[in-house]
């Protein structure tokens, strides 16, 4: 620079003397230092122009952006919400649009500023879910595209992908046969308090409404609890209730049932009732858990998600002599969702195949 001159000894961040009078950066903690500017009058009007045409830039780039983040993903329907992106500010202290790429890391020169722009609910992520999956996506409230949100789309993806994109274009293919849509919603729930004065909140559900030409799995978020559905659990459960509509509107709810339950041991499902705790101490070797004592559709459901979500826990039991029952019934399930959805073999059922190979006889 044109009579530039170090104005102080000392460091004005950290305070320490510095060891090269002749630097420009603080030997001991990185900082550029404040500097006095000896500039005659001609220089002074000749640096007029480069910084006029940076500070151009600076706010062409910084407009430039916000359009390219307005932009990006956009496809089809749905409206428009409010989200922070980050957007790179100049630092006080560089002097310089570092963009955040400076010594200050810890934010405290202001490089890094968080700011609302306009961007469309639906993206390129819903486009992708459309194209290698057959299935809509409808999230109104934006809860997937929030900042902090990526471990919700990992477990969307990563379900997905366990039952593979051929089993879910087969869903999707089924569906559009009977004139419905299938869809994949994000939404948030509504939280009631039951006879206790507790919570009662529902993580996810699966429904084929008369109503709407969507067979919908809708899973429910609640800010107010800091909790939500949407994890490989939740979805691997729904997506279970959904093969079982498949089946049973293939076959039949009574065959199916029929199918279901004669590995039950003699249990009888108990629908809506309470289940007694002596009851799954007695007959959860036939069940993976408590749930699936319900129904013969939350008994398909159950399987699913644990075969997903807990496939080492599943493969033990499965391959343990005591639990053939359930077994059995896996591998029957594993038959009719080959037969009635997709032939395919498929991540899923990896426990049963495991089992088969290493079962204790």
């Amino acid at each position: 620079m044109v009579g530039e001159k170090l104005q102080e000894r000392y460091c004005q961040y950290c305070g320490s003397e510095r060891a090269d009078m002749s630097s420009l950066w603080c030997g001991h903690c990185g900082a550029r230092l404040r500097t006095k500017r000896g500039l005659n009058t001609l220089a002074a009007i000749l640096a007029i122009f480069p910084v006029l045409f940076f500070v151009l830039g600076v706010v062409s780039a910084h407009f430039a952006f916000k359009a390219v983040v307005h932009t990006i993903g956009v496809y089809t329907e749905r409206s428009v919400i409010e989200r922070s992106v980050v957007i790179a500010m100049d630092c006080e202290f560089c002097d310089v649009a570092c963009g955040g790429d400076c010594l200050h890391t810890d934010g405290s020169c202001g490089c890094w500023v968080t700011e609302d722009v306009i961007v469309d609910s639906d993206s390129a992520y819903a486009m992708a879910l459309k194209a290698m999956y057959g299935i809509t996506l409808r999230d109104d409230g934006g809860f997937l595209h929030l900042l902090d949100n990526s471990a919700a789309r990992d477990s969307i993806d990563s379900t997905f992908a366990a039952f593979s994109p051929s089993y879910i274009n087969r869903l999707s293919a089924f569906f559009e046969s009977i004139g419905v849509r299938f869809a994949l919603c994000i939404e948030e729930g509504e939280l009631k308090l039951d006879k206790n004065g507790e919570f009662e909140f529902v993580l996810g559900r699966f429904d084929v409404s008369e109503d709407s030409p969507e067979a919908a799995i809708t899973l429910y978020h609640y800010p107010e609890l800091g909790m939500d559905g949407v994890n490989t659990a939740t979805l691997a459960h729904e997506l279970g209730h959904a093969t079982h509509y498949v089946i049973r509107y293939l076959i039949g709810d009574i065959q199916l049932e029929k199918l279901i339950s004669q590995y039950n041991a003699g249990f009888e499902y108990v629908g809506g009732s309470h289940i007694e705790e002596w009851d799954y101490i007695e007959h959860a070797p036939v069940f993976a858990y408590s749930y699936g004592m319900m129904n013969h559709s939350e008994d398909v459901a159950t399987i699913f998600e644990k075969l997903v979500d807990s496939p080492e826990g599943m493969r033990a039991r499965l391959s343990d002599p005591s639990n053939s029952a359930l077994f059995k019934k896996v591998q029957e399930i594993r038959r009719l969702t080959y037969e009635y959805v997709s032939s395919e073999t498929c991540a899923v059922f990896a426990p049963i195949y495991y089992a088969e190979q290493h079962i204790v006889r």
